[in-house]
């Protein structure tokens, strides 16, 4: 379960980076270092931080409201909770 004070205090930051900057995670230096760890699941690694630092962005809009969060994420609040 995906609650508010699992939250870091780093979200509130990422929602004031520049929007036109690339994140680490898509960044050359991020795939270089996966590939050199071995991944064998770049794309679902991506896919899933990606979906973390969405997720605690939107939670921190909302501070902590998991109903308004999933309504705007376009999801139930059960698969918000179930989110890791």
């Amino acid at each position: 379960m995906l609650l508010p004070e699992f939250v870091p205090a780093l979200a509130v930051q990422d929602v004031k980076r520049n929007a036109g900057m690339v994140d680490d995670y898509l960044s050359p230096s991020f795939i270089a270092q996966r590939l050199e760890a071995g991944s064998d699941n770049l794309h679902a690694e991506t896919i899933a931080t990606a979906e973390s630092r969405l997720f605690r962005q939107v939670l921190a809009h909302t501070s902590g409201n998991q109903l308004k969060a999933a309504g705007i994420l376009g999801i139930s609040r059960v698969s918000l909770q179930m989110a890791k």
